[in-house]
């Protein structure tokens, strides 16, 4: 289990999917949490995306082609 440090920070993941439909995943409190559930949810709990790339895509915006689909935004409470 992670150590949340900002209390005042949550996440909202938007998933484009190839057949058009956009999922969204509002609340999510760490990066960590992020990892897990595009793991679990897309790739049937194999541990594709660690947490380190979800911070790469979040504030450098460094990706593979997979992740283009994976859209995150900040949000300040």
């Amino acid at each position: 289990m992670s150590r949340r440090r900002h209390t005042d920070t949550n996440y909202s993941l938007t998933t484009t999917m190839p057949s058009g439909e956009v999922v969204i995943k509002d609340n999510l409190d760490t990066l960590e949490d992020i990892a897990k559930y595009i793991n679990v949810e897309f790739f049937s709990d194999f541990p594709v995306v660690s947490r380190a790339m979800v911070n790469n895509w979040l504030f450098y915006e460094k990706r593979r082609k997979f992740g283009n689909r994976f859209n995150i935004t900040r949000k300040e409470l």
